[in-house]
């Protein structure tokens, strides 16, 4: 078994370096990519410039490079660029078989066939996927090493962390050691734990919005496809395929599953204060969970009517990181616009009324930059010290509690 991608010579740069005949097609590509990614791009349009810029080993996380440069022959400026471990898009203006087949035969990445302004979007789309791509280690399964080895020397051009096993129960061995893994392409036939047994096996323990996982076999082999996506598998690859058909299978689902996940963050937390929202809340919080507190900012329709909603959402973003450094151990939610609130751990309600008290002062030392000048924030807090029945309850006893301490600063 390997794992990871080898380590590089040297300092890996975080350069995005462009590579085109055309300086005006290289101007807009390097302002979207700086607008859009918040890049740091360089432009070369001649070989002499190519050179010098490849002179620096380590200088470039990525190339995006037409086929042609004017003063150099077809493919030597990707040539030179994979020569020295560059990872590298193409882009080239006709795609003929004769260059179709220069190109899968190349350690690209990625290739576009550049018809007009559009395409700079899939330039953009295609960066936009390697960047993720160093974030999403993947798992490759088949008692096939050469096939391992292929698909695997694949994944690493797209940019994946990759490791490799034989064998359906090395794979979950694996998973289990390496929870960040988010992609697993699996072979159907396999001694012992097959494909299908193996995606059952992990769809007990994780949704695809966790991991994304592609079975492989044999065109002739439906039964076998059909078996692997009942068993849970997101999609199939049928063996032989082409590069092509590889890498955009693999893209979509990638980018399938980063949908699934920032829908299921949506449903359970706040966008603003990027705590749990009340429904999250209920869910998460064991029901013998330890002391709850209710925290309200006093005079919020105030604050909302003078500094607008920019200024409560920084007044409860301001509130909700005082409290989670007051209450580290809690869970931390927004059940209400101008509240939060804190489900503490059983026992863990010792000293609470002082912790309170010093986040009170705290927040009201506080100066909370607006649009429309500095905000000053008060709070009232309440506790329910109850450990079991509904958390629904609680919450409404520690905010009574809250609101009990409001009237009485008044």
């Amino acid at each position: 078994m390997s794992a990871g991608l080898p380590e590089p010579e040297g300092t890996v740069g975080n350069s995005i370096l462009l590579i085109d005949n055309s300086r005006a097609l290289l101007r807009i590509l390097k302002q979207r990519l700086q607008d859009e990614l918040n890049a740091d791009v360089e432009l070369v349009a001649d070989r002499a410039a190519l050179d010098e810029a490849l002179a620096s080993p380590g200088r470039y996380r990525l190339a995006v490079s037409n086929l042609r440069l004017g003063d150099a022959e077809e493919g030597a400026a990707v040539d030179a660029l994979l020569a020295a471990g560059v990872p590298t898009v193409v882009f080239t203006s006709s795609l003929d078989e004769r260059i179709r087949s220069r190109l899968i035969n190349l350690a690209i990445v990625d290739y576009i066939v550049k018809e007009g302004p559009e395409d700079i979007g899939q330039i953009i789309a295609v960066v936009r996927r390697i960047e993720a791509a160093a974030r999403q280690p993947a798992l490759v399964v088949d008692d096939s090493a050469p096939l391992r080895r292929k698909i695997s020397g694949l994944l690493r051009r797209l940019g994946h962390p990759v490791h490799e096993v034989g064998s359906g129960e090395e794979a979950l061995q694996v998973l289990a050691a390496h929870p960040e893994i988010c992609l697993m392409l699996t072979d159907f036939y396999m001694p012992g734990v097959d494909g299908a047994a193996l995606t059952r096996a992990v769809r007990r323990q994780r949704g695809p919005a966790e991991l994304v996982v592609i079975g492989l076999s044999t065109a002739d082999e439906a039964h076998m496809l059909a078996r692997l996506l009942k068993a849970g598998a997101d999609d199939f690859l049928p063996k032989p395929f082409e590069v092509e058909a590889f890498t955009s299978r693999v893209g979509r689902a990638m980018a399938h599953q980063e949908l699934l996940r920032r829908a299921q963050e949506a449903a359970r937390i706040d966008p603003v204060t990027r705590l749990l929202n009340r429904r999250a809340l209920e869910v998460q919080a064991h029901p013998s969970s330890g002391a709850v507190v209710w925290v309200e900012l006093l005079g919020g329709d105030a604050v909302l009517d003078r500094y607008g909603d920019d200024g409560l959402d920084a007044a409860m973003v301001a509130l909700g990181q005082r409290l989670g450094a007051h209450l580290p151990e809690a869970a931390l939610a927004r059940p209400r616009d101008q509240a939060l609130c804190a489900v503490l751990p059983p026992g863990a309600a010792s000293g609470l009324p002082a912790r309170l008290l010093a986040l009170q002062r705290d927040v009201a030392a506080l100066l909370v930059p607006t649009r429309r000048g500095g905000l000053r924030l008060q709070i009232a807090a309440g506790v329910s010290g109850r450990t079991e029945g509904p958390l629904a309850d609680r919450l409404a006893a520690a905010r009574a509690a809250a609101q009990e301490h409001a009237l009485a600063a008044r």
